[in-house]
């Protein structure tokens, strides 16, 4: 239940939010990155966008929360989240002119508990205890997932937010249900990622049978989501990949509705595990998988953190590919020219530069380096795997400034 206190705050902030979601600001920001997304910002200013990520934790301590009920703060945290990011943060970031509120899902698992053992650090490492021992036998023990939808409180959750706030912020349900259908963290979490890098050469067979088998998990998955009627777009401010967010002309409008199907949406394949892998091993053993998967997507953004470039002969392979992660790691200068204005690129300066020691000359030169070997190149700039400010809130914004005076300074 909401109490009347609740209500008058969650109203209060989704009248804010509805106005700047409304706003001619939105509007131009919301058309920039279609343009982007379309490939027709060959040569333009360069997108900013930050995205926090870990770092909410220690943001999260400066808003002033003020719901207790569950519902209720969780809209409360989402809607003070985008706000604070508008009016702090400096970059290209599209509130939109709706709330969103989920669809809940649960699985049943492949059939074997994958137990991971963290750190006594509060958000340290962890590292997963494979249970598949014996490939060959412990294949045998997998099952394919199977969904249960939880009608009755994806219904709560949008009837509360449409009864508190809904005259005021439209309320509309979408979910994303998974972040990528790369594969690689899923065989990692079943058999270890130095048993992965062991099977290319001692037991390949039943390596491809593993591949074989997570991939028919994934599209079932998938399908399994699209009879259940809650397939939504992401054609819209929703996060795509590690990139920006998903507006373009070629998919569907985000309509609130969940009749959808993945061949109408943005979709992520990466292998950033994999790093160490050959790119011949690499299209042996996962390309061929994944290549499978991207033809499950309307359109398809690929890498995370990985160096992509050395793996372009088989990613290129994916007629849908739109959009192409260039990574800490990347050569910016080589990924410029093997991609030209025929992907987005979504360049990812270091971010312990930002989070560890605000490092002003460094994130400059990166900066420069990019803007000299990216110009005509259509061009955004992410700045995210940011785990913390290191308790400097002003950081995003200084970053921001920072970067819109060196694109200022080659225009000139």
């Amino acid at each position: 239940m909401i109490t009347a206190g609740e209500r008058r705050i969650l109203r209060k902030l989704a009248g804010e939010s509805a106005e700047i979601g409304g706003s001619a600001l939105m509007d131009r920001r919301r058309k920039r990155w279609r343009r982007l997304n379309d490939l027709e910002a060959a040569g333009d200013e360069p997108l900013l966008l930050i995205y926090p990520e870990g770092s909410w934790r220690e943001i999260d301590r400066h808003l002033p929360l003020e719901c207790t009920g569950e519902i209720a703060r969780s809209f409360e945290l989402s809607l003070r989240r985008d706000l604070y990011h508008h009016h702090n943060f400096g970059d290209d970031f599209v509130i939109n002119d709706w709330f969103e509120t989920p669809y809940f899902v649960s699985d049943t698992g492949w059939g074997v508990e994958v137990e991971k053992r963290h750190s006594e650090v509060e958000t340290g490492s962890w590292k997963a205890v494979p249970p598949l021992k014996n490939l060959a036998e412990d294949l045998k023990k997998l099952h394919f997932r199977e969904l249960s939808h939880d009608r009755a409180l994806t219904s709560q959750w949008f009837e509360t937010a449409q009864e508190t706030f809904g005259d005021l912020l439209p309320v509309r349900q979408r979910s994303d249900f998974f972040w990528s259908a790369g594969l690689t963290r899923e065989v990692i979490d079943l058999v270890g990622l130095e048993e992965f890098m062991l099977l290319m050469f001692d037991d390949p067979a039943n390596l491809h049978r593993l591949m074989r088998f997570l991939t028919e998990d994934q599209r079932n998955y998938m399908r399994q989501l699209e009879k259940l009627g809650i397939v939504a777009t992401n054609n819209a401010a929703s996060h795509i990949g590690s990139g920006g967010p998903g507006f373009t002309s070629a998919l569907p409008e985000f309509d609130g509705s969940g009749r959808h199907t993945f061949r109408e949406r943005w979709g992520l394949l990466e292998s950033q595990e994999t790093v160490g892998v050959s790119p011949g091993m690499f299209g042996e053993f996962i390309w061929p998988y994944q290549k499978e998967l991207a033809a499950e997507f309307g359109l398809l953004y690929y890498g995370c953190c990985e160096a992509v470039e050395g793996r372009f002969e088989y990613i290129r392979q994916a007629e849908n590919l739109r959009a192409i992660s260039v990574s800490p790691w990347s050569d910016v200068r080589k990924c410029a020219g093997l991609y030209g204005t025929d992907y987005v690129l979504y360049r990812k300066p270091n971010p312990g530069h930002i989070c560890v020691e605000f490092c002003e000359d460094s994130i400059r030169a990166t900066i420069r380096e990019t803007l000299e070997a990216a110009a005509g190149c259509n061009l955004a700039i992410i700045a995210k795997d940011l785990h913390t400010v290191s308790g400097d809130m002003s950081r995003y914004g200084r970053w921001s400034r920072i970067v819109r005076e060196e694109i200022a300074a080659v225009s000139r």
